[in-house]
């Protein structure tokens, strides 16, 4: 397989990896340029302004992973809009803020026993929410990185 383009984009921030024929990571990169922060018809633009010169070589394929799970989680979003819009929530707080909402809004919508374990696969920064988040309901948390992003996307890709 040629080389992949393994993004991960969320709410808050766009992060990838470029993936070598073997699936090695080469290189990765992050941005604060969540889904909430692009225009509906700016998605492809975003993405060639930050990885387009990882598409140059020739049958390099992208694979993007994302999900909004909850109309919960789109009414929080409207809300950092919002807030937003009055300057009641400064720009530098915003990822953060937008994280902890998903987060919140992913733990109340999902059936969690105390005492379970759950593995949780991102950047630390964000396991590192995970963590804290999960530890109030009594849930244990185990982080694996973002190799092990990468690598399911690249395991996706092969079989496409």
């Amino acid at each position: 397989m040629a080389e992949l383009i393994a993004v991960d984009w969320g709410t808050s921030s766009l992060r990838s990896a470029r993936l070598g024929a073997d699936g090695v990571v080469v290189e990765e990169r992050a941005f604060p340029r969540g889904i909430l922060s692009v225009p509906k018809d700016g998605f492809a633009a975003v993405f060639d302004q930050c990885f387009g010169d990882w598409m140059t070589p020739p049958g390099t394929r992208s694979l993007i992973a994302h999900a909004l799970r909850s109309p919960g989680l789109l009414q929080s979003a409207f809300s950092v809009c919002t807030l937003s819009l009055f300057d009641r929530l400064p720009m530098a707080e915003r990822p953060s803020y937008l994280s902890g909402l998903a987060i919140g809004e992913e733990l109340r919508s999902r059936p969690l026993e105390r005492g379970a374990q759950l593995v949780v696969v991102g950047a630390d920064a964000l396991t590192r929410r995970y963590e804290r988040a999960l530890a109030q309901r009594g849930v244990r948390m185990r982080s694996v990185g973002t190799q092990a992003a990468w690598r399911g996307l690249w395991d996706i890709a092969r079989t496409t």
